[in-house]
């Protein structure tokens, strides 16, 4: 990997050829809209005390690898054309397949061994789908990935907000 544009366009054509629906390259700076502290000042957070521990990270998201400069960021679309049998059970649409931090996890682990194959660093390479201290919209609104509604739901222009969102930093 030569160049930062060298790097994105390999990365994004690895995460394509595993199949994601979407695909971005973003820094890893300061998140600007700095909402959380307050939010959870709050209480808003209940008794999701991780968060109180991890909004540093969440707010500057260069402190979750150290050494981890970009993230790729990806887009899973769960939107489905199936819907339940009448008297079935509701259950949210996200959770009508297998279990997604699973089977998004996988695949964003091999997109971190080929960002390794690609010069990345192994000690700084980690993925992560819903998990860890990751501003998971934010970092793909910057990724070029959509725009943060009003819902605060990532909204991607032609997959809209059904997606599952996944990075590798």
């Amino acid at each position: 990997m030569d160049t930062p544009d060298a790097n994105a366009h390999a990365a994004k054509a690895a995460a394509r050829r595993l199949g994601f629906h979407a695909v971005g390259v973003c820094d890893l700076g300061p998140v600007e809209r700095g909402a959380l502290r307050p939010w959870l000042a709050r209480g808003y957070g209940g008794h999701m005390t991780y968060l109180n521990r991890q909004a540093r990270k969440r707010e500057e998201p260069a402190r979750i690898e150290p050494g981890a400069r970009r993230a790729v960021v990806v887009l899973e679309s769960y939107q489905r054309r199936a819907t339940p049998a009448p008297g079935s059970a509701r259950v949210a649409r996200y959770a009508w397949g297998e279990d997604y931090h699973r089977v998004v996890g996988a695949r964003l682990d091999q997109l971190a061994e080929a960002l390794v194959g690609l010069g990345a660093s192994r000690e700084a390479t980690r993925a992560y789908v819903d998990t860890g201290p990751v501003p998971e919209r934010e970092l793909a609104r910057r990724a070029g990935l959509g725009w943060l509604a009003k819902n605060t739901l990532l909204i991607h222009p032609r997959l809209g907000s059904y997606t599952f969102i996944g990075s590798v930093l």
